[in-house]
């Protein structure tokens, strides 16, 4: 019951790569939902609702496949996330779904390990706010600062020019 609360649920957290003859993507963006893409507002009249960071579609457009497989890896629970990320995934760029029984818990923080996602961590960009969320992999992280509805941020657009600079040069380790 132990390991069931504080390893991930499963040894690979993701399928194989897909074999010759189908496009996969060079590169892995592994992104966290809440803060970075949404954010949670809480009001007595309508309970818990979720805003988008501005330019989510646009930046949904340059990073989705073909160009990058997208994987939403969160700290929260599938219950809460899958409905939200379905909401505003409508035209389904995002590949794969990760939640929290997919995290490490240590010391009351729920840790990415980026290893046990089946693919070349050299090609594995993952972005999030929470420095304790990539205490296993920090040489992978592109930090960005958190959310909290803002709608002056300019964030996912800087962030989806500087993945699509990254896309077409073509570089070997991230």
């Amino acid at each position: 019951w132990r390991d069931y609360v504080v390893e991930p649920s499963r040894e690979k957290l993701l399928p194989d790569p897909l074999p010759a003859g189908y496009i996969q993507p060079k590169y892995t963006i592994v992104i966290e939902m809440k803060n970075v893409l949404v954010s949670p507002e809480w009001t007595y009249k309508t309970g818990y609702r979720f805003k988008l960071r501005p330019a989510l579609e646009y930046f949904l457009d340059v990073v989705g496949y073909p160009n990058f497989e997208v994987v939403i890896y969160t700290s929260e629970s599938s219950m809460t996330a899958d409905p939200v990320v379905t909401s505003f995934d409508p035209k389904q760029r995002i590949m794969y779904r990760l939640y929290r029984d997919c995290t490490k818990y240590k010391e009351g923080k729920h840790i990415k390990d980026l290893s046990r996602l089946n693919r070349d961590l050299t090609k594995v960009i993952h972005i999030d706010f929470d420095p304790s969320s990539f205490s296993l992999n920090p040489e992978n992280v592109l930090r960005v600062p958190k959310w909290e509805g803002d709608m002056s941020d300019t964030t996912l657009v800087d962030l989806a020019e500087l993945l699509k600079t990254i896309h077409l040069s073509d570089v070997e380790d991230v």
